[in-house]
């Protein structure tokens, strides 16, 4: 019953059945068998702890492939300090152990090794995993196994990543797509290609990445009993990417997809990913409600790297800019080291120190003198900033850049550069799929947008068909046959007294909750009439609402 179990990859049943055979040898080799194949196959965590107790020590002992994959099991279950205690313990054994054939030996200590090095990415410890791994790989590369070979090597390529060592990491990428096809592990495959599609994405190829994530993803469980962990990871990347293609609901279900197991998997850009995803959607019908269950997220993501709480605050604080609750982003910029003093912005090093994050500061500060309205400041800043070879690999904050510039240059009375420059950042968005991150960018790109939406477009012209589709988020191009002078088919009428006195509590900067205690309404209540508000000016966010009713003449 216990091979029948182990074959069909029925593993808790594979080892109840050879636990109550009461062999410990054949349960040794069952345990040992189902924890390999659990994490080589399937990227899951064996519950080998639990599994254990049930064994005498001294049986438990007398293996040293068993206490390898505990260490592994461990670690998949972010046991960290458990598993780091336990690899101490089996590299001493090892080291005095003559028990075994010498290759053997080696082969313990190599898998050992190397999950070293994995504990490490979970810490992103980037400086030692770049030394350990360049000492793994010339020790162990052509006599360990392959599938310890391509997870270093692929350790390796993430740790480059982000140190800004980009030819590195895509040498140390092709290093593990060498091995791990070696390995017999569907999982290690799969692990090395999310790690080569994080660099597409990081550096603009959203296309080639989608490509490559939706080739291998499945939306079902790898076997009728087990599913895969990494699946969820590679859902949770599709939803980033058809996201920034503007796909909302596409990007939605890949999230529930990916969303429900944020807790099975450790990579901090997955988990980063389906955070923005399914926040940035919730903020398009209840801002309030997605800063509270963000500020929820800080205990549940404990085990991930620092990174990701810096990644959570920064779009805490986007969100916040966009809905011009100043006062609010300013406070949460402090939280991450970007402080707003008398006349300056400064930046706190000491903590979120990574180079992948200190260019996402540096755009945040930008953003803070911007809103300050200390222009010349946040102009000299920016041009510091685009100059440096990490903004210039990374389409996204090159983009974001551009728009920051053009704001500035719209508020200094530099109109035609600040169009100019409009048109750059949609010429590289459009080229690299980002078109929604105009609209995360609204605060600044919106006045930008409605300049550009005075001119007339050619839907013909490449170019301009994509200046058309970025102005579509913003629902600013009006056609003159349906102006206001010419009777719109938005007319005042079409308001009840209450939506216009909503809408014009709106314009004043107030949110829901204010506008409810003002009105004395409930908060349903007001969120009814914003839906109805939205519904009838033919929009779906307040910044769409408040433009048309400008343009309008519907507010007092």
């Amino acid at each position: 019953a216990a091979r029948w179990s182990l074959q069909h990859k029925r593993f808790t049943a594979a080892i109840n059945y050879a636990l109550g055979a009461d062999d410990h040898d054949y349960a040794i080799s069952a345990l040992t068998t189902s924890a390999k194949s659990m994490i080589k196959d399937n990227g899951l965590a064996p519950d080998m702890v639990q599994w254990l107790k049930r064994m005498p020590s001294i049986e438990v002992n007398k293996s040293l492939e068993l206490q390898l994959w505990l260490c592994w099991s461990l670690t998949f279950t972010f046991n960290y300090t458990e598993a780091i205690n336990q690899l101490a313990q089996l590299e001493a054994r090892l080291a005095g152990d003559k028990a075994g054939p010498e290759a053997q030996l080696e082969d313990y200590k190599s898998g050992l090794s190397a999950l070293k090095i994995l504990i490490d990415v979970s810490r992103e410890n980037c400086k030692k995993i770049l030394t350990d791994s360049k000492r793994w790989l010339d020790r162990y590369s052509d006599c360990s196994d392959a599938f310890f070979t391509g997870v270093v090597a692929a350790s390796r390529a993430v740790a480059s990543r982000l140190e800004n060592k980009i030819t590195q990491s895509w040498l140390s990428i092709e290093q593990a797509k060498s091995y791990v096809p070696q390995s017999d592990s569907p999982y290690g495959i799969k692990w090395v290609m999310v790690v080569e599609t994080l660099n597409h994405i990081e550096f603009g190829n959203l296309a080639t990445a989608q490509s490559m994530l939706e080739a291998t993803f499945s939306d079902k469980d790898v076997s009728e009993h087990i599913p895969s962990a990494i699946d969820s990871t590679i859902a949770l990347l599709l939803a980033k990417i058809v996201y920034e293609k503007n796909d909302l609901e596409q990007a939605a279900k890949y999230e529930e997809q990916g969303y429900a197991h944020l807790l099975d998997h450790g990579i901090t850009e997955s988990a980063a990913f389906g955070i923005e995803v399914k926040y940035r959607l919730l903020a398009l019908s209840d801002l309030d409600l997605a800063l509270a269950e963000l500020r929820k997220l800080d205990l549940l993501i404990l085990h991930y790297p620092e990174r990701l709480r810096f990644l959570v605050h920064k779009l805490r604080f986007d969100l916040l800019l966009n809905s011009e609750r100043i006062a609010e982003a300013v406070t949460q910029a402090s939280l991450v080291g970007v402080n707003m003093e008398v006349g300056r912005v400064s930046i706190n090093r000491s903590i979120y120190s990574q180079p992948i994050v200190e260019v996402s500061k540096k755009i945040m500060a930008i953003s803070l003198l911007i809103v300050t309205n200390d222009l010349a400041k946040a102009s000299i800043e920016l041009t510091k900033l685009q100059s440096s070879k990490t903004v210039e690999s990374t389409p996204q904050n090159y983009i974001e850049l551009l728009i920051l510039s053009a704001y500035i240059d719209l508020n200094q009375g530099a109109t035609r550069q600040a169009y100019r420059k409009a048109a750059k950042a949609i010429e590289v968005a459009s080229a690299n799929n980002y078109l929604r991150l105009f609209y995360d960018k609204r605060y600044f790109f919106l006045p930008v947008a409605q300049g550009l939406a005075r001119r007339e477009y050619d839907s013909s012209d490449n170019k301009q068909r994509n200046i058309i589709n970025v102005l579509n988020l913003f629902d600013v191009l009006v056609k003159p046959e349906k102006s206001a002078e010419q009777g719109d088919k938005y007319p005042v009428e079409n308001l009840t007294k209450r939506e216009l006195k909503v809408l014009n509590l709106l314009y004043t900067g107030l949110a829901a909750q204010k506008i409810a205690d003002q009105l004395f309404l409930s908060l349903p209540t007001v969120k009814w009439h914003l839906r109805n508000i939205y519904s009838k000016l033919g929009v779906n966010n307040k910044t769409a609402a408040l433009f048309k009713a400008k343009q309008y003449n519907f507010l007092e």
